[in-house]
């Protein structure tokens, strides 16, 4: 197994599946120098102060959406933050949805990219260098109807989990920080452990619209996030000999992924791909917006795009790699069906009550912070 450093480049969401909310599962509360941040409610510790004889008197207070702090301070007025929570985490956010995604951490409560989302996102990038590259696209209608993407995969890489030539890389977790410091608050320099890993993003839409800007705030959502600027290592194996034996056996490797070099080069190139397509979409756009919103988000990608021209220069030693929530269609799928002659008729499939939106180009709308940022962008290097 190889050892590959991974760096956040933006803040990265992985979600738990949990959606928390507030004076139930979450509170809004300070740390000791006075800053906002977001306590993630431990029931056992509340139980422990109130005692478990007041367990009806919280539920009414849930259902009343009652502060707990407030509620805590009934029963135990010397309390703190910290004794009535799992951690605490930096909110710079001075208004909040009532709900919020949590980012999936292991038992120890370490937050992580687990190997799984990796692995998916590196799928993703290539099966889009591969489409790119056919001179045949496959077909996505079958019979007037969508094919299923599993069914274009078996075809590409394998038609079961054990034809698939993907079974030959093996991608591990990635683990962000300790239990000590994922308990610790706030990120103050003289600190002798590092502050949490993870942050509160509120989420809102860059949408293309007609009447009004295109700086879309109607659908704010709170997530939990890891923070830019983290680094931690993780496992990764690209089994050529294994494949070698089975070769008769399974799907064929595509030669963009042929060595881990060429398997870098194939995803920093695929992530470069997206970022100038998004650059141009807006480009052709912000004129149309009233706000500077688009002019901020076409500087964030350019950021990006320069991280990711640096990587190029590296023959296939790093690369930068899109992973987990948000930031919209085309990042999240690799848009490797943008380039099929099926494209149109599929999006009149797809996209719910499409007749409502000819007159715009698909997709209207991306998913950004409210400080106008991408989120999950991450290098990967290796040793």
């Amino acid at each position: 197994m190889t050892k590959v450093k991974i760096e956040t480049l933006t803040c990265v969401h992985v979600g738990s599946g949990n959606l928390l909310y507030k004076d139930n599962d979450y509170c809004l509360t300070t740390d000791d120098y006075g800053c906002p941040v977001i306590g993630i409610v431990d029931p056992r510790k509340v139980l422990g102060l109130i005692g478990h004889e007041h367990i009806e008197d919280w539920i009414r207070a849930i259902e009343k959406r009652r502060p707990l702090s407030e509620f805590i301070r009934q029963y135990a007025p010397k309390a703190t933050a910290e004794d009535y929570t799992l951690r605490l985490i930096d909110n710079p956010n001075a208004k909040n949805p009532d709900t919020l995604k949590e980012m999936i951490h292991d038992g120890r409560g370490v937050p992580y990219i687990p190997g799984s989302s990796l692995k998916g996102a590196i799928r993703t990038a290539v099966l889009a260098t591969v489409e790119n590259e056919k001179a045949a696209p496959e077909q996505l209608l079958s019979s007037g109807k969508l094919k299923k993407a599993s069914s274009i995969e078996g075809t590409l890489f394998g038609q079961s989990a054990n034809e698939d030539v993907f079974r030959f890389l093996q991608v591990g977790d990635a683990y962000f920080g300790s239990p000590q410091a994922a308990a610790k608050v706030g990120n103050d320099e003289d600190q002798e452990e590092p502050g949490p890993p993870t942050t509160v993003l509120t989420m809102v839409n860059l949408n293309e619209r007609l009447r009004q800007s295109f700086w879309d705030v109607s659908k704010q959502q709170l997530i939990e996030a890891l923070c830019n600027s983290l680094q931690t290592s993780f496992e990764l194996r690209l089994n050529t000999a294994l494949y070698d034996r089975c070769r008769d056996k399974v799907g064929r490797m595509p030669a963009c992924m042929s060595s881990l070099e060429t398997l870098f080069r194939t995803i920093n190139h695929h992530t470069e791909r997206l970022l100038e397509g998004e650059i141009d979409h807006w480009i052709n756009r912000e004129s149309e917006d009233d706000s500077d919103h688009t002019s901020k988000y076409i500087g964030a990608c350019r950021k990006l795009l320069t991280e990711v021209k640096a990587c190029s220069k590296s023959q296939g030693q790093s690369c930068i790699l899109r992973v987990g929530h948000a930031s919209g269609w085309r990042f999240m799928t690799g848009a490797w069906t943008e380039g099929n002659p099926d494209f149109d008729k599929v999006k009149e499939r797809a996209r719910p009550r499409n007749n409502l939106y000819r007159e715009y180009d698909f997709p209207k709308s991306r998913r950004i912070t409210s400080g106008n940022n991408l989120i999950g962008f991450v290098r990967l290097t290796l040793p």
